[in-house]
C-alpha cells in the first residue's frame, strides 16, 4: 500500500509539472524541453569531464566535451531530435539539472545557436517556489541598471584581489553606475545587500565544492557560506557569480546558484568550472556593455535572457584570441594589437550568415581574416596556433540559470555610447573604407 501511495503521489507530481511547464510554454511563446528519463551514464560521463579538467588534460577535455553534447543529443527520444533539427526557434527553456546548454544540434551546441537559459529539476520544492515566484514580470531600465553592486570577497593578499577593482574601472569608462563593497565577513556582506538593494550583484570571489559532502558554497575571504542560509540580506532579481564551481555538472543541487534562486533571485549566471579571473571579467563587462546597448541604443534585446545569451554566443572568438595570445607571450613573440577584436566584430556584423550556427563554425576563419588585416605573418601564426592548440572553451564553463526571460528590457532613448569611442570610430572607418571599395568595383575609372 505504502509503494502504491508514493507512486500515485509521484504521478501527481509529474502530471503537475507537465501542465506548469505548458501553461509556461504558452504564457511565454516559447518551447520547453524538459529532460526525459535519460542514461545514468551521462552523469559518469560528467564526472570524467570534471576529473579530465582538474588534470589540465586539455586534449582529453576537448575531446570528452565534443562527445559529451553528441552523446546527449543521441539520448533524447527521436521526436525530440527532430523537433530540434527542424525547428526554427529563437528562444529555448530549458528544465534540468544537466547541462543541456552543451547539447549538441548538428555539431553545435544549443547555447551558440538559440536564446536560453535553464532551471533545475532539483528540489522540486525550490523548483515550485521558483515559478511562483516569477509570475509577475520585472523590468530593467536605466534606474534598475544603475543599481549595481559589485562585492569584492577575496582578501587583499590574494593574488586575484586586484581583478575585481580593475572590472569596477571597465564599468566607471562604460558609464555604468554601481556600488563598491570588500565584505570581510558574512555579517558584512549581507550588510552591503541591505544598504545598496542592487538590482544587480556580481560577486567576485572563489567557490568551493566540496566532494565527500556534496556541498557548494561560497568563500567571503576565508569564510564559506552556503547561499542557502543567506537570509538577512535583501536578494536582488539578477545575480552574477564571479565564482568557481558556483553551478552543479554532476553532483548535488546544493549550489550557490541555486541556493540564490530559492531565496528569489530571478536570474543566476554561475560556472561549472573553475574560471580564469581576467576572461570572466571580459565576459561581464560585455554584458553590461550589451546591457547598455538594450537599453540605450538601437538594438532591440527584449529580456535579460536575450543579453546574456547575445554575449555569451558573440564571446567564442575570444576564447581562441586570448589563447593565442597566451601562445604568443610564452614564446617571446609580439601580441596581437587589440584592433584584431574590433575588426572580427566588423567582419562578424557584415558577413553574410545563414544562422548562428553557421556564425559559430566560422569563428576561427573570421578571426583568420581579422588577423591578415593586420599582417599575414600574424595570421600565418594564428593558422600555426590553431592546427597545434586546444583551444579552452571558456564561454562553455557558464550556466545561465533561472527566469531572465521574465526580466523585461525597458528602452531608454538617451545614448551612453561615447561619440568618441575608438571602437566606433574604428567601425566608422572600416564602413567608410568599404564603401569607398564597392564604388571602386563599380566604376573602374575610380581612383
Amino acid at each position: 500500500m505504502r509503494r502504491a501511495h508514493q507512486l500515485f503521489s509521484s504521478l501527481l507530481e509529474n502530471a503537475y509539472l507537465s501542465t506548469v511547464l505548458a501553461l509556461y510554454a504558452v504564457s511565454y511563446r516559447q518551447a520547453v524541453l524538459r529532460t526525459p528519463q535519460l542514461s545514468g551514464g551521462l552523469f559518469g560521463k560528467l564526472r570524467q569531464l570534471r576529473t579530465t579538467y582538474d588534470d589540465r588534460s586539455w586534449h582529453a577535455f576537448s575531446r570528452d566535451l565534443h562527445r559529451f553534447g553528441n552523446f546527449l543529443f543521441q539520448d533524447f527520444p527521436p521526436e525530440v531530435r527532430n523537433f530540434l533539427t527542424s525547428t526554427r526557434s529563437d528562444r529555448l527553456k530549458l528544465i534540468s539539472d544537466l547541462p543541456l546548454e552543451w547539447l549538441a544540434v548538428n555539431g553545435v551546441p544549443l547555447m551558440f545557436q538559440q536564446t536560453l537559459s535553464r532551471i533545475p529539476l532539483t528540489p522540486g520544492n525550490a523548483l515550485y517556489g521558483h515559478f511562483n515566484a516569477c509570475r509577475e514580470d520585472l523590468f530593467i531600465g536605466s534606474p534598475e541598471a544603475d543599481r549595481v553592486l559589485v562585492l569584492n570577497c577575496l582578501a587583499p593578499d590574494d593574488r586575484l584581489y586586484p581583478y575585481s577593482g580593475e572590472f569596477a574601472k571597465n564599468l566607471t569608462k562604460m558609464g555604468v553606475s554601481y556600488s563598491y563593497v570588500e565584505p570581510a565577513n558574512i555579517k558584512d556582506y549581507t550588510a552591503a545587500l541591505r544598504t545598496h538593494k542592487p538590482y544587480i550583484l556580481v560577486h567576485w570571489g572563489h567557490g568551493d565544492y566540496d566532494h565527500h559532502e556534496d556541498r557548494g558554497c561560497l568563500l567571503i575571504r576565508r569564510e564559506k557560506t552556503e547561499i542557502w542560509d543567506l537570509r538577512d540580506g535583501v536578494v536582488p532579481p539578477i545575480v552574477l557569480l564571479a565564482a568557481c564551481q558556483s553551478a552543479a555538472i554532476a553532483e548535488t543541487h546544493n549550489t550557490p546558484a541555486n541556493g540564490w534562486l530559492a531565496l528569489g533571485a530571478r536570474s543566476v549566471l554561475a560556472s561549472y568550472f573553475p574560471v580564469q579571473a581576467d576572461l570572466t571579467s571580459v565576459l561581464f563587462s560585455r554584458i553590461f556593455a550589451n546591457l547598455l546597448e538594450a537599453v540605450h541604443g538601437q538594438q532591440l534585446l527584449s529580456t535579460w535572457e536575450v543579453v546574456v545569451s547575445k554575449t555569451l554566443f558573440l564571446n567564442r572568438h575570444l576564447d581562441f584570441f586570448y589563447g593565442f595570445v597566451d601562445w604568443r607571450r610564452s614564446r617571446g613573440l609580439p601580441l596581437p594589437p587589440g584592433e584584431v577584436l574590433l575588426e572580427y566584430t566588423y567582419l562578424w556584423s557584415h558577413q553574410q550568415r545563414a544562422s548562428l550556427a553557421e556564425g559559430y563554425r566560422r569563428c576561427p576563419e573570421l578571426l583568420t581574416q581579422a588577423m591578415e588585416r593586420f599582417g599575414g605573418d600574424l595570421a600565418n601564426s594564428f593558422r600555426v596556433y590553431f592546427s597545434r592548440e586546444v583551444v579552452v572553451p571558456h564561454t562553455m564553463f557558464f550556466a545561465h540559470l533561472g527566469s531572465p526571460e521574465t526580466i523585461l528590457i525597458r528602452k531608454d532613448g538617451q545614448s551612453t555610447f561615447e561619440k568618441d569611442s575608438p571602437a566606433l570610430a574604428y567601425w566608422q572607418m572600416r564602413s567608410k573604407e568599404a564603401s569607398i571599395s564597392a564604388s571602386a568595383r563599380n566604376d573602374p575609372t575610380l581612383t
